[in-house]
């Protein structure tokens, strides 16, 4: 109760230096909100606010990457990357996930290769499957086309707080895969840090 009684004072303070600029195509990247962090698509680049809300020049077409910046929520600088699609206005772990299903679909001569959609439909219906934490597909929308921190912090949303359970869940699979692969940012900086990773 205390951590998002925080939570909710943070996200109000990230809100009032918030805002998104007009035109273009605008989104939002969470893991946090993230603040200052770059936005790269085949339109041209933006810089996200405090909100972690963006305005790229045009809608783009492909995916969208999101690096750097700073969690708002946590302080701590975001150090991975996050890609979503147009068809998404908030880019977050989730769409990352989607995104990396997709691209597996396509290495495998044996399954059908996804559409982003579906890889979005597959990553909602199989969530319980992968991450032990369900996410209706009637929620879609609701996670995938509004900000769900604001969601859950804010409106005391349950579907939003799933949400951001799952993205905080794929984030620590993320880094506990990340520190045993040979060669990868977690393992350099715990190699750096004298820790052994065990094989």
């Amino acid at each position: 109760e205390n951590d998002l009684r925080l939570q909710k004072d943070l996200y109000a303070v990230s809100q009032m230096y918030g805002g998104g600029a007009a035109g273009g195509y605008g989104g939002v990247a969470i893991d946090g909100p993230l603040a200052g962090a770059i936005v790269s698509a085949n339109t041209g680049t933006a810089i996200t606010d405090a909100a972690g809300k963006f305005t790229l020049p045009s809608k783009p077409s492909g995916p969208i990457s999101v690096t750097g910046g700073t969690d708002t929520i946590t302080g701590l600088p975001y150090e991975g990357e996050l890609v979503g699609y147009a068809e998404y206005k908030t880019i977050s772990p989730i769409t990352t996930f989607a995104h990396y299903l997709k691209e597996a679909s396509a290495e495998d001569s044996e399954a059908p290769t996804l559409t982003i959609d579906e890889a979005i439909t597959k990553t909602f219906t199989d969530s319980f499957n992968y991450f032990g934490i369900s996410l209706p597909i009637e929620y879609k929308d609701t996670i995938l086309q509004k900000d769900y921190i604001e969601e859950a912090i804010v409106n005391n949303n349950k579907v939003g707080i799933s949400a951001q359970a799952l993205g905080t869940q794929i984030e620590a699979i993320a880094e506990t895969i990340g520190v045993a692969l040979d060669g990868s940012q977690q393992a350099l900086n715990a190699a750096t840090g004298g820790k052994v990773i065990p094989e």
